[in-house]
């Protein structure tokens, strides 16, 4: 278990000037409200796969799997979370799957956009990681709005679930 690192890039500008700040990292109070968010309003998505919401689950998913995990909190309440995991996909060849969960009513769109960029960049220039990175949402899934105002577009249906790719971080400073 790691502890959590402010993330500060000129996307994050922003959420601060709205209260709110966004973290890399995974500690165990995290873990604990992850889980009670998950519980109360939102879907884990694909976080540790069909595992329980608990915090030992999300602790094991977490040193299993070593996700680059992004929070995004007001004070010390949690409002969503995302991730980027190594889990290649045959079908995009991209080697990272980036996960959102925003259950929270109290981020707006334009909120949870500057989350994923924030994110993003953080990733590129934490990892340095500049190729690929894929999503996968359900149609009809408010987040798609999100994912495509990020620069991913539809690779693929498959029933009602769409694979999406990111070509690549900006070079520019912007994610």
């Amino acid at each position: 278990m790691n502890k959590l690192i402010r993330v500060e890039n000129r996307e994050t500008l922003s959420l601060e000037n709205d209260g709110l700040n966004v973290h890399r990292g995974w500690d165990e109070k995290l873990a604990r409200q992850f889980a009670q968010l998950a519980h109360r309003q939102m879907p884990i998505a694909r976080s540790p796969r069909s595992l329980e919401a608990s915090v030992e689950a999300l602790n094991l998913w977490d040193s299993d799997k070593r996700p680059e995990v992004y929070s995004l909190g007001r004070q010390a309440t949690l409002l969503a979370v995302a991730h980027f995991l190594l889990n290649p996909s045959p079908e995009t060849k991209a080697p990272y799957e980036f996960v959102a969960n925003l259950g929270s009513p109290q981020i707006d769109d334009d909120q949870a956009r500057s989350f994923f960029a924030a994110s993003h960049y953080d990733f590129s220039q934490h990892s340095r990681y500049e190729g690929p990175i894929y999503a996968q949402v359900q149609e009809g899934d408010p987040l798609r709005k999100i994912y495509e105002a990020n620069g991913y577009r539809v690779k693929q249906r498959e029933s009602d679930t769409l694979l999406l790719v990111r070509k690549g971080m900006q070079k520019k400073g912007v994610a």
